[in-house]
């Protein structure tokens, strides 16, 4: 199958992985289910294929094998299963089902669609909707709550409703530092996901940003420096450092680039300049201008070089300089815009920041920021 956000529909700012339809703000399609579903792929529905034997078994060659199938696309046919399901284990929720579900909530306001769309050739579709709450970490540095609603078409995962905050200023998805099995809303395709148990996902997403807005300004006032923000990241990257030929203790070149964005620059770009002298230089610009020194203006800003987006230092960094939030943030920088694999693909990324478990690296981070904090 193919790896990529094969189809998906946005409003509001560019999604920091670049894809997508983009639907205007008076777009009556962002009130409208069925109509934000065509705009992002989505009006497809998933069939069974029954499963036959081979040309080669030696006594019932293409014999339709009994209750076995396979879930396949209607559109264009993909399988999406990864193994057969049967009738009694398995009741299909097609994406049309995110209508009853979504619809009622988009008509009281309580939530609006940000993003929709699919994954792996359609083996999960996910909604971002964006709720009407958040709250300010400090410095009008924003964390807006989502929920994420998912439906999987593999046959195996079960469909759900789980709390998504995301820093507003770089578009970063954080994750929870809990790991119960209560964190989320579940629909296992045998128990029909309906508005009651949306009701339930949005209230639990309302319960949790409050214990996580606890968490996040803690981070925001626990200033770290040294030593403290070394072994931070150490932790969470679960690397140590290792003695060279001299005997000298050498850190990972993910624990050094993590400290290095925590004070504000990128060691993959070596032209790059500290963020600090970039903004310096950018307030010269800005002073000339206002004097109507166009020639010196135009002077300073060719002097000025631009980094790359690959390489750009991580966006609201200076709003959390020398506080754990800062050293969170890289963190879910790095997993979010900038990983340290090269060839991690966009729709990895994306799958990733909305999927992954109690597990994953931004899940460690908020645990051990969580320890400093408590």
């Amino acid at each position: 199958m193919v790896d990529a956000v094969e189809t998906m529909a946005w409003t509001g700012q560019v999604p920091w992985h670049g894809l997508g339809v983009e639907i205007g703000a008076d777009d009556p399609a962002l009130r409208d289910m069925p109509a934000f579903m065509e705009k992002a792929g989505l009006d497809w529905e998933v069939q069974k294929v029954s499963l036959q034997y081979g040309e080669d078994h030696p006594f019932t060659p293409g014999e339709t094998i009994e209750d076995r199938y396979h879930l396949v696309r209607s559109d264009n046919g993909t399988q999406l299963s990864v193994n057969p399901v049967t009738d009694e284990g398995y009741d299909i929720r097609d994406n049309a089902s995110a209508v009853d579900v979504l619809q009622p909530f988009l008509d009281s306001d309580e939530f609006t669609l940000e993003t929709a769309g699919s994954l792996f050739s359609g083996r999960k579709v996910w909604f971002l909707c964006r709720l009407g709450t958040g709250f300010d970490v400090g410095q009008d540095d924003q964390v807006a709550n989502f929920l994420t609603y998912t439906i999987d078409h593999s046959g195996v995962n079960a469909n759900t409703a789980f709390y998504t905050p995301i820093r507003v200023v770089c578009a970063n998805t954080l994750r929870l530092a809990t790991s119960s099995a209560g964190d989320m809303v579940r629909d296992n395709h045998r128990v029909k996901f309906d508005a009651d148990m949306m009701r339930v996902a949005i209230d639990l997403v309302r319960m949790q940003s409050v214990d996580y807005e606890t968490l996040c300004k803690g981070m925001r006032a626990h200033r770290m420096s040294g030593e403290a923000v070394v072994d931070y990241f150490r932790t969470v990257y679960k690397q140590q450092p290792k003695p060279d030929d001299a005997g000298r203790l050498i850190d990972s070149a993910t624990v050094k680039r993590a400290i290095a964005l925590y004070h504000g620059s990128d060691p993959r770009n070596e032209k790059q300049e500290p963020a600090r002298e970039q903004q310096r230089r950018n307030q010269e610009v800005i002073d000339a201008m206002r004097r109507g020194a166009e020639d010196e203006a135009s002077r300073l800003l060719n002097q000025i070089d631009a980094p790359s987006n690959d390489n750009a230092v991580n966006p609201g960094w200076e709003k959390a300089e020398g506080t754990l939030w800062g050293a969170y943030n890289v963190v879910t920088y790095i997993a979010d815009h900038s990983p340290m694999r090269k060839f991690t693909s966009d729709d990895h990324r994306l799958d990733n920041a909305l999927y992954s478990g109690q597990n994953d690296i931004k899940s460690r981070a908020t645990i051990a920021a969580a320890e400093l904090v408590a």
